[in-house]
């Protein structure tokens, strides 16, 4: 293996992306496979943990110890689930050396192999499902891989593309807080830290509700001060980043600001936040949101990287306007605080009584 990749999907490679990456070894080999359409049975291995590595390179991401507490009494298990007898899907559970599961393998009948991968999503997803359901354990598919038909060694990847970005800090003396921006940043974090698509995309509509407040705020602030200040433009969403995103070219006409990419996905997240695809329809033929579906968590994967990206430039543009005219929150007697002194300032409870 040479440890180097080429992420296929998306085609500008961002952190939070439900990615495709194929080893260099295999390019040639992947390239023949799509273009010969044939159909064949693929074999796709899902790598079991409790959480999706989300820092560091790519290779550095599948090399990171996986953790969870299911053991296999046979190696290989194999079990089928089925909702009739007519459609049962058998698996082989795969244990290492200290028998506790280290992958599934799933064979899957299609023409591409980027179907392949996409189409085992489902079964995968719905034999953790029932584990969790009746044992509890928290389970997820930290990656898919595809096998080879012809070597059986795997050939692509389906995985969270990490952020490989990283920060060396000090020396720092510290950092002063906005109250204003509080709540919007721990937003911010909690998208940053999810490797789920679905809650990604609820934190970006959770930030356009904040930039709603923002807004308000500055028009709010300036009258009291008797100023005429408008809060700065939406920005103009980029038709070129979009499609490098994932979003295909047809999706991206007709958009021109954020709140047109807003509006655009605003029926995925409305999906996302009840349990129905359309909560309009009665009861009878409403639809529930299919989450475990390869093509749907691959839409919003792409959808919250790029709602979350247009957000994240509105919070900084409100947040560069807000100090530029001194619109922050007053912070009364503040001092300095030195780190000679750093043992007269610890986390207070307020609800103590001071003599």
């Amino acid at each position: 293996m040479s440890g180097r990749y080429a992420v296929a999907f998306p085609p500008q490679p961002v952190a939070g992306v439900s990615g495709i990456c194929i080893p260099e070894e295999h390019f040639e080999e992947v390239a023949r496979l799509e273009a010969e359409k044939k159909v064949r049975l693929w074999t796709v291995r899902a790598i079991i943990s409790d959480h999706v590595p989300m820092a560091g390179g790519i290779a550095e991401a599948m090399q990171r110890p996986l953790q969870h507490s299911l053991m296999l009494n046979e190696n290989p298990l194999t079990i089928y689930v089925s909702q009739s007898g007519r459609n049962a899907v058998y698996f082989d559970l795969r244990s290492g050396a200290d028998n506790r599961l280290s992958h599934i393998e799933l064979r899957v009948e299609t023409d591409l192999p980027d179907r392949a991968i996409k189409l085992s999503w489902q079964p995968f997803s719905s034999l953790l499902d029932n584990i969790a359901r009746v044992y509890s354990l928290p389970l997820i598919i930290s990656r898919l891989e595809l096998l080879s038909p012809d070597s059986g060694e795997v050939i692509a990847y389906n995985l969270l593309l990490p952020n490989s970005s990283g920060l060396a800090m000090g020396p720092l003396g510290g950092i002063v807080l906005d109250p204003t921006f509080m709540a919007v940043d721990a937003v911010w974090r909690e998208a940053l830290v999810s490797s789920s698509p679905f809650y990604r995309l609820l934190c970006g509509y959770r930030m356009e509700n904040a930039c709603q407040q923002l807004r308000a705020l500055i028009k709010s602030i300036s009258k009291k001060r008797g100023q005429l200040l408008h809060p700065p433009p939406e920005h103009q969403v980029d038709a070129k980043m979009l499609v490098g995103l994932g979003i295909s070219a047809d999706e991206v006409t007709g958009l021109k600001a954020v709140r047109d990419l807003l509006a655009k996905f605003r029926p995925l997240r409305n999906a996302i936040a009840h349990f129905f695809v359309d909560d309009s329809v009665d009861w009878e033929k409403r639809v529930p949101t299919p989450i475990s579906d390869g093509d749907v968590i691959r839409i919003y994967s792409v959808a919250s990287s790029a709602v979350l990206y247009y957000m994240h430039l509105e919070v900084e543009n409100l947040r560069s306007f807000i100090v530029k005219n001194n619109l922050q929150q007053s912070m009364r007697g503040t001092i300095l605080p030195l780190p000679a002194r750093k043992l007269d300032f610890p986390v207070r409870d307020p609800n103590l009584r001071r003599q």
